[in-house]
């Protein structure tokens, strides 16, 4: 059986059948002809599969509805009118003439079949869900400069900053350009040989040895970083012998001035030590002395310098545990990153300080630290919250965490209130640590681990001379050597 081959209507026409609106939704098709069409109700979503002839294009049957009433009359009158008549027949202006399709020519003994009703359409299986990424969207050049930024901790940041702006203030104020980075190593090197010496604090004085060195490496770092990215090192290359041959030089003829006063920073003097522990500034009956030794018992226990990380710290910085004797101690639960360390490297690993209990001293540093975190408020997660006042019998300590500043001058304000013979800061427990072991005979490698250290020239620093006992028994002696 063959059919006339005619351009089939498109899927998704709305066409009417038996006066109501459908829409096409499929072709029924037999020898790659279209026979029938599925067309679905737009109201009540029955489906049907008619022939060409039953349905008329939607946009047609409104054609139809603006006939003129003349032209209705004629076609209901006038039936028998010729196919060319029909066709010359005049409709309304803005109308145009309906065009029928032609129909599939069926053979004589292929005869209707009824409308059925279509078999349901399998469900549509649902479609699988997106492919979880594997990794994070692609980062920004401004994401990757802000994370090289962050190698450097914010004290080193400040440092860099004050070294640039001084630079910078030299090149204006001698007409130079400030915008030193993009220079050739051979023309910054000259540039410098000029900014060393001129320099000179805002009071007139000569700068330190410590900070002239600092100074240098400041502008050093500032060229290696982003966005600059330079490979040069301010300090080491060939290019800047000269402008470090000069810096040497001050710093020599500072000494023979007598002007070095570069200071270390000073260990707590042992009497000073014993003052603090029989003056009050360490009971635990009041939030604000409980606080003071617990944070003496910190930084001495493990070392810490100054101010870096206080204000980080959480009550889940420590974890408790117990060794194979059943000690008990207390131990930081991550590898913190400070100056020194940050965090990324394998001497963290070793770097595992401990603070041991001392069964039944009233100054046991364990029993002081759990005593403190039952006081704290439950409501701050800061290790460091501010005392209260009038403290409640479970809560000495206020829903508000001590500021940078405040610790920062905990040792200061300890001091003075313990009456010790010299004002000393934080930092100066970490002298503490080094000199008291060394003193003790510890080695240094082992001193290092408690420290953080990476090696003995930098521990240099905080291990300080003979003792003030030491120094009396030396000069005693060498007054018996006179007589």
């Amino acid at each position: 059986m063959e059919y006339a081959r005619t351009i089939p209507l498109q899927i998704g026409l709305k066409v009417d059948h038996k006066g109501h609106n459908y829409k096409i939704i499929d072709h029924y098709k037999q020898q790659h002809s279209v026979v029938q069409y599925i067309i679905k109700s737009i109201s009540s979503g029955q489906t049907k599969r008619v022939f060409r002839h039953e349905i008329c294009d939607a946009s047609v049957t409104s054609m139809f509805s603006r006939l003129t009433d003349a032209t209705i009359y004629q076609f209901e009158h006038e039936s028998s009118q010729s196919d060319d008549e029909l066709s010359s027949a005049t409709f309304a202006e803005g109308v145009s003439e309906p065009v029928e399709e032609p129909q599939p020519r069926l053979e004589p003994e292929q005869a209707l079949e009824p409308e059925q009703a279509l078999e349901p359409e399998p469900a549509l299986e649902p479609e699988p869900p997106l492919k979880k990424p594997r990794f994070k969207e692609m980062p920004s050049r401004e994401h990757i400069d802000m994370l090289a930024q962050a190698r450097v901790e914010e004290t080193t940041k400040q440092q860099t900053d004050w070294g640039v702006r001084l630079f910078r203030g030299w090149l204006t104020e001698n007409q130079y350009s400030d915008k030193f980075e993009e220079l050739e190593s051979s023309i910054l090197n000259d540039r410098l040989c000029f900014f060393y010496p001129s320099l000179q604090t805002k009071k007139g004085t000569d700068y330190s040895k410590s900070a002239l060195v600092g100074i240098r490496a400041a502008i050093s770092r500032h060229l290696t970083s982003p966005p600059y990215n330079r490979n040069v090192n301010l300090m080491k290359d060939n290019a800047f012998m000269t402008s470090n041959h000069v810096i040497t030089g001050m710093i020599k003829t500072l000494k023979r001035a007598g002007k070095d006063v570069t200071v270390h920073k000073k260990p707590v003097a042992e009497g000073d030590i014993q003052r603090l522990y029989s003056s009050g500034v360490f009971n635990t009956d009041s939030p604000a002395t409980l606080q003071n030794k617990v944070f003496w018992d910190l930084m001495l226990n493990f070392g810490r310098r100054g101010q870096e990380g206080l204000n980080s710290l959480t009550k889940s910085s420590f974890g408790k545990f117990k060794d194979d004797r059943d000690h008990t101690y207390y131990k930081m639960t991550y590898n913190e990153a400070n100056k020194t360390h940050h965090g990324v490297d394998s001497h963290e690993n070793r770097q595992e300080v401990r603070m041991y209990e001392k069964s039944g001293d009233e100054n046991c540093p364990v029993a002081s630290f759990d005593f403190y975190v039952s006081k704290l408020s439950p409501k701050c997660n800061a290790l460091f919250q501010q005392p209260l006042l009038y403290p409640k019998p479970n809560c000495w300590y206020a829903n508000q965490a001590m500021g940078k500043n405040k610790l920062s001058q905990m040792m200061p304000r300890i001091s003075n209130e313990a009456g010790l013979s010299y004002r000393y800061t934080n930092h100066c427990i970490k002298a503490t640590v080094g000199t008291g072991l060394k003193r003790a005979g510890v080695d240094d490698l082992t001193i290092m681990s408690v420290t953080g250290h990476r090696n003995i020239k930098s521990l240099e620093s905080y291990v300080a001379g003979p003792s003030d006992a030491q120094r009396r028994a030396l000069s005693s002696t060498l007054q018996g050597v006179v007589k």
